[in-house]
């Protein structure tokens, strides 16, 4: 394999550097909506120029380094169903961006995140190579640091009052870095540590905030990082993989008194957990997705092919406050699975979980090295995160699950060696 220099900013090809600019650009629109989600500050025109930005990147990216080569015939055509329903979805939901009665509503929608974000799944096509990685995690270790930085002094604020944004931020700063956690032998100590507190602060806040997706999409991040370490076959990793067991032995009492010292800041999360309440009113989803399933059974069709873009549903208002009658239409469902079929139906949903199961099996079954391993792991985990939550969203998170479908798929990747990987992807 030659190996350039891996500090230098050096592209062997422009689609992957086009598809950084898109990356580049859609961290920016998270940061122009935190100040308005956040603090108030309304800037919508840069952020339809950063989305505008971001697709023009993404498309010319994605033509100029197109591959299905050596995927498979199954995954070939996996693939084009899942994209042909990408497609149907869109066109279906422009006649509501062009109708008279919502017309301004919707197409500030559509140019504000909504038309970019149902366009990333188009990354299944294409192959990402080590360099695109190695600036990717850059870019991830950056937004952990930043994350830290916003976090820390305001702890204590952001534990006791969850609508200071500790969710925002853990999803859209901290949850990227789950992929260095997964590939930490790779780098530096001084990367691994900040990547690892900033998880460990975010899971702690997202604990005593009670935020149950949150917990299961990190704890999974975890505990497949600690398998990967424990299990791993190099050799001079297998200190690392004992030195990690052990820590976690040492840190268990610690985290039984912490949690004894913080009881009642917890009795939120267990209050959920058992009850499924949350300060008196109820909480739990089963009751939105008995009104989803209700409304897809009147129209089986919708089953099949979703309702677009912009597809809603119908849901009563009771469920929120018993006392208020009538009915008002959601487009989001808060589950992963559900939100691809209300968006694609059927025909979206299965290609994808086809796809990324095969994804997952040749990541961690048929691979020689670490990256593609936590790749699979990546998958595999929003596999799981989907059950919760894990809704599309314009985050690094959610494009390193796509570039990780890449890296998984791709023969060239998972026959390098670790010694190669290392050398381009770790950071020190």
């Amino acid at each position: 394999m030659k190996v350039a220099n891996p500090f230098g900013y050096y592209w062997p090809e422009l689609s992957q550097k086009y598809i950084y600019y898109s990356v580049l650009a859609i961290v920016s629109v998270t940061f122009v909506s935190e100040f308005q989600t956040l603090w108030g500050i309304d800037l919508p025109v840069l952020r339809y120029f950063l989305c505008a930005v971001a697709l023009y990147y993404l498309i010319k990216g994605i033509v100029t380094g197109y591959s299905l080569e050596s995927r498979g015939v199954l995954v070939r055509w996996l693939s084009w169903v899942l994209l042909l329903s990408v497609v149907y979805s869109v066109a279906i939901g422009l006649p509501a961006v062009l109708s008279r009665a919502n017309d301004y509503l919707n197409l500030k929608r559509l140019i504000s995140g909504q038309l970019l974000l149902s366009m990333l799944p188009f990354l299944v096509l294409f192959k990402p190579d080590l360099f695109l990685l190695r600036r990717s995690i850059e870019l991830v270790y950056f937004l952990a640091v930043l994350y830290l930085v916003f976090t820390l002094p305001f702890f204590l604020s952001f534990a006791h009052d969850y609508r200071l944004g500790a969710e925002y931020y853990t999803r859209t700063f901290a949850s990227g870095a789950a992929f260095i956690f997964l590939t930490l032998p790779y780098h530096r100590r001084r990367v691994q540590m900040y990547s690892v507190l900033a998880l460990l602060v975010s899971f702690t806040l997202m604990a005593i905030l009670a935020r149950r997706n949150e917990i299961l999409y990190l704890g999974a991040v975890f505990f497949f990082a600690g398998l990967m370490i424990m299990f791993s076959s190099r050799r001079h990793w297998r200190g690392q993989r004992w030195a990690f067991a052990l820590a976690l032995l040492g840190a268990a009492p610690f985290i039984l008194l912490a949690y004894n010292a913080l009881e009642p800041d917890f009795s939120l999360l267990t209050q959920r957990i058992e009850t499924g309440e949350r300060q008196g009113v109820f909480y739990s989803r089963v009751s939105v997705i008995n009104e989803f399933v209700n409304d897809f059974n009147s129209n089986p069709e919708d089953w099949y092919f979703g309702k677009g873009m912009n597809g809603s549903y119908e849901v009563s208002l009771g469920i929120a406050n018993p006392a208020v009658n009538g009915y008002q239409r959601r487009d989001v469902i808060e589950n992963g699975y559900l939100y691809l079929i209300l968006k694609g139906g059927l025909f979206y949903l299965i290609p994808f979980i086809l796809v990324s199961l095969v994804a997952v099996k040749r990541g961690m079954l048929n691979s020689s090295n670490l990256l593609s391993k936590a790749a699979a792991a990546m998958v595999l985990i929003n596999l799981i995160d989907m059950v919760g939550f894990g809704l599309p969203d314009l985050t690094v998170e959610y494009i390193l699950i796509w570039l990780s479908l890449g890296i998984c798929l791709s023969d060239e990747i998972r026959s390098y060696s670790d010694d190669d990987v290392q050398m381009i992807v770790g950071l020190v």
